[in-house]
Parts: C-alpha cells; structure tokens; sequence
C-alpha cells in the first residue's frame, strides 16, 4: 500500500536499531509489538544486534495479550532473559528492574481512551526512569480513535486505570500522552516517531493490519465502542464480556423488556448509533451462564461525542432500572469523586486541545 503508516517500530528496523546501539536495553511490549507486515519483534531482533537486550516487560494482558487475570513473572527461555510482569504482584517496576539499563523501550498499541492501561504502565516506566537515570524511548503508534476527536471531561482523580487530568478520549498517540506526562515528571524520554501518520487518519486508513490490543476488543467495532460502553462497565451491568462480542453489547438478568430499552437508548442517544435488543449469555466474566436481556449496539457513523453519548446511556439505566444503578460506580471510570458536578457540566474539548498543543508531534 502506497501511502502505509510506518511505525515507530518500523522506523527503528530501517534505521538498524540507531536509537538504542551499544545500550543496554529493557523492552516493554506484548502481541502488538510487530512491524507493518505483522512480525513481531522479538522475529524481528538482528543475528548479532549492536545493543544487548537484558530484560523483557509485559502489560495488563501478558505478552500474549490473552490473559484478563493477574500475571507471574517468566523467563524467556531463547534470549535468556527475564520476563517481568507489570500487571501482577505490582503495576509499578521495580527499581532493580532499571538498574544497569541504559534504555527502556516501549512498543504498545493503546487505544485512545484514558481508562485503558497501557497509558498507566508508560507513566510508572516514565517516573522510575527519572530515579534510576534510564532513557524511556516510546515506539509510536496510531491511535485508532484518531487524533481529531476529543471529548469527555479532564480527570480530577487519580488510579490505575485514570493516570492524569486527561479526558477521556484525548485524541493523541502513545507517544504524545507519553511527553503530556512527562511533563510533570521530568524523565529522559524519547519518540521514534512515525511517518505517514496524520491526526484526521482512522485506522483503515494507516494501511497497517489490525491488531486486536487485548482479548475483548477483538474488532475494531469494540475499539469504537470502547470509549462509550466501557465507562458502564462497572455498573451492574454485563458489557458483553465472555460472549462473541464484547464491548458491542450490554444487559442484565433483570432487563425484561429488551425491545423497549432499545427503543429507550435510540430515542434518547440515537445516532450514529443504532440499538436492537439482544438476548445473550455470558460464558464467563460477570452473569456468568444467566440470560441476560439487553441491546446490541453498532455504530453506522463515526463517533464524535463517545464519552458523552455513554453517559447518555447511563441516564437512560439509571431512569429505567433506578434500583439496579448507582452513579458511584462509574466515578472511577469517569476519573472523579463527584459525579453529580460532571453530570451538570459540558466538557470543554477547545481548552484541551490548547493544553495539548505542546505535546503533540503530528499535523
């Protein structure tokens, strides 16, 4: 394809790995750590690489990127070197971890959406680094939302799953979030930037193969999805996990009437999302083995408001099912302890686009 995104990772290989020669190098990665044509890097590593790799660093997920449970520290047994797991025992790496490695590399595909946590994983990288004097270079990727849209207020609270004031779609690449963050925390860091990327580009217009980031957004349906369905997943409501299409469905045992919540969301959310009720049964994960009653939701044009249009659909279940909803239980989601004072203000997407302008690396 003519006009294919190189990425970060792509730019690295051709420049025979410049970034990192005669280092010493830790690599955090997993599944999507591949070149354009879809090899991954450890395929990728030279016979005889002018820098020495002494240890490996895996996300939420694993390096596989199949695992939903918390994850042990390996060995790889061909390179000889440790695998250490950043979604385990601990979410932060260890100190001795860093110690004796000149660079850090990270090579993940994020997906857009604050609550994510691969944006986590870079800012604890980004704060040990700072103490032990490591360089942190970040491969970058395309963000599959896009870099255009922006929407969803900033966060005020701060966790694992909510790592800074971002909203909630901030339309930016790994790399950009990276050098947002580091803005406090004052790190060595670096981007292997990409080219051919432009901010208006969907993922099917990158020319790259789609690599599902983790096992429930398969497709990039459920990436489009994710910002608007995720932020409901805590409530107690199933959001599709454990059937054939997460983030692409939601319902409870208790939705009785599954054509009237559709007719509900369609004439209180309504398009570019269409709704029709669905009757399904979670394999595992939450109502495991319970028919539930809900809706399918597909989205026939692109999305320029998925945060807001979730908590659209949160009204709607919080009037229809008031003594099954608690708007406490999104408040992690939605990255504050004060859900009553967001839900009464419109986010600002104009002052974040100023905020961000610094950070950003493409047009």
């Amino acid at each position: 394809v003519g006009s294919q995104v190189k990425t970060g990772l792509d730019k690295l290989i051709e420049s025979d790995f410049e970034a990192i020669r005669g280092k010493r190098v830790g690599w955090v990665l997993n599944h999507t750590s591949r070149d354009r044509l879809g090899r991954h890097i450890l395929h990728r590593l030279p016979q005889d690489p002018n820098f020495e790799l002494k240890a490996l660093f895996t996300p939420e997920h694993g390096l596989e990127g199949v695992r939903d449970e918390k994850i042990e520290h390996g060995f790889h047994k061909e390179l000889g070197i440790p695998i250490y797991s950043l979604y385990g025992e601990t979410r932060r790496p260890k100190r001795e971890w860093f110690e004796g490695l000149d660079v850090v590399v990270l090579d993940l595909q994020d997906v857009g959406v604050r609550y994510y946590t691969y944006i986590s994983t870079l800012r604890y990288c980004l704060e040990l680094a700072r103490e032990t004097g490591t360089t942190i270079l970040v491969l970058d990727r395309p963000n599959p939302l896009g870099g255009e849209v922006i929407d969803g207020h900033r966060a005020t609270r701060f966790d694992f799953i909510c790592c800074d004031s971002l909203p909630l779609v901030h339309g930016m690449t790994m790399g950009e979030v990276g050098r947002f963050l580091n803005r406090e925390i004052g790190a060595a860091l670096e981007v292997e930037e990409m080219e051919g990327w432009q901010r208006s580009m969907r993922w099917e217009d990158t020319g790259l193969p789609f690599l599902s980031p983790s096992p429930n957004l398969a497709e990039l349906e459920a990436v489009d999805l994710y910002p608007v369905l995720g932020q409901l997943e805590w409530l107690e409501l199933s959001v599709g996990r454990g059937t054939r299409s997460p983030f692409r469905v939601i319902g409870a045992p208790y939705v009785e009437d599954p054509l009237a919540l559709a007719q509900d969301f369609q004439r209180e959310v309504g398009a570019p999302l269409v709704f029709r009720p669905r009757l399904f049964i979670p394999e595992s994960s939450k109502f495991e083995g319970q028919v539930c009653g809900g809706v399918e939701v597909e989205a026939v044009g692109p999305l320029e408001t998925p945060a807001r249009t979730g908590l659209a659909m949160a009204r709607v279940l919080a009037r229809r099912y008031p003594g099954h909803f608690r708007w406490s239980d999104m408040a992690r989601h939605l990255g504050t302890d004060d859900v009553p004072s967001l839900l009464d203000t419109e986010p600002s997407p104009e002052e974040w686009r100023n905020i961000r302008k610094p950070y950003l690396l493409y047009r």
